[in-house]
């Protein structure tokens, strides 16, 4: 009789399946003033760079559990960036993202100049930020085929010129989805009537300097009244002479005044020159000087007013944080004004010369 062997089964394991996360998709829409981004703004979404298409949509996808940033990647754009989870924001999609430009062509039209003795048209545009900005020739381009457009802008309001003889009336330049159009009659860039790339610097401009500041005084006695209600309300009866903002606020207007009178002698006429469009004012301004605009003593004047020192309770109507946002409000009608004019025709000038 033989012995039947036995057999043991040997133990076995079995690997566990590893999860493979969930796929979700991501996607919208960015938006400027209401209307659909141009192709090619470029996007930072979830650490990759995007560009939108022809309406301005992206599409991103991503694991649903992770933290996905959205934010412009072009600095010529501004946005408020998204963050949230991948899983929430697909969910939430298409979202719609509002942007908005820090560079556009002017509102004003293409103008033209001679600059020695080459007919030149100079497409105006406006950098609202302190940086030079750059853009993709896919941003900036000519309706034109064959002519290439700038791609860098300087800050503030500027130009930049090409040859009148290459273009037709009716050519554009698209800038971030904006278009300028070159008029049948393109306007001499000046106000005198020479070609020589000056405009003149109205009464009504730096009227506007004024304005501002009346606003200025106007609001700070509206909000003081705001916090004597409140106090009123609180128990507190006021006691002595209490600070009147608007009577306070004539030394600031007469101030402002007296500046901008200063850049405006009489008799004369004052041009704005850009440098960058080699201009210098005609000659039949007469006699001129370049100066720098006073643009210091009007924020100086507007700090003056702000360091009086309030009464108890409110201590808000002239605090740091208002004084920042009142100067903010007033540089935005500084910037409209150039920081170097010409004041021609007078015998009396006075002012900070330009170096």
């Amino acid at each position: 009789m033989t012995d039947t062997p036995t057999v043991t089964p040997t133990g076995t394991s079995t690997p566990t399946p590893t999860e493979t996360p969930e796929v979700v998709t991501v996607y919208g829409q960015v938006l400027i003033a209401r209307t659909p981004a141009p192709a090619g703004v470029a996007l930072l979404v979830a650490n990759s760079l995007l560009e939108t298409g022809g309406q301005g949509e992206f599409s991103i996808q991503v694991g649903s559990s992770q933290k996905v940033d959205i934010s412009s990647a072009l600095p010529a754009i501004a946005m408020t960036p998204i963050s949230g989870l991948a899983m929430e924001l697909s969910l939430a999609s298409p979202l719609q993202i509002e942007a908005f430009r820090l560079l556009e062509p002017a509102a004003d039209p293409p103008c033209r100049a001679v600059v020695d003795t080459i007919p030149m048209v100079f497409w105006p545009y406006v950098n609202s930020t302190a940086d030079l900005l750059a853009v993709p020739e896919t941003l900036s381009f000519f309706g034109r085929n064959g002519l290439t457009a700038e791609t860098s802008f300087a800050p503030g309001r500027n130009y930049f010129s090409r040859e009148l003889s290459l273009f037709q009336a009716g050519d554009s330049w698209t800038l971030l989805g904006r278009t300028a159009v070159l008029p049948e009659l393109v306007p001499l860039c000046t106000g005198s009537g020479d070609p020589v790339g000056c405009s003149e610097i109205t009464a009504a401009q730096t009227d506007e300097v004024f304005d501002d500041a009346v606003r200025i005084v106007t609001d700070t006695y509206a909000f003081s009244l705001q916090i004597k209600r409140e106090l009123l309300r609180k128990g507190w009866r006021p006691t002595g002479r209490q600070d009147d903002y608007v009577k306070l606020g004539k030394p600031l207007l007469r101030s402002i005044r007296d500046v901008l009178s200063g850049t405006r002698p009489e008799g004369a006429t004052i041009y704005d020159c850009p440098a960058e469009a080699a201009a210098e004012p005609p000659r039949s301004a007469g006699s001129c000087e370049a100066l720098l605009f006073p643009k210091q003593e009007l924020r100086d004047a507007i700090r003056e007013y702000f360091s009086i020192r309030p009464k108890r309770g409110f201590e808000k109507v002239t605090s740091r944080s208002r004084l920042k946002a009142e100067l903010a409000k007033f540089e935005e009608v500084l910037n409209k004004l150039p920081d170097s004019y010409y004041v021609c025709g007078s015998k009396k000038i006075r002012g900070i010369k330009k170096r």
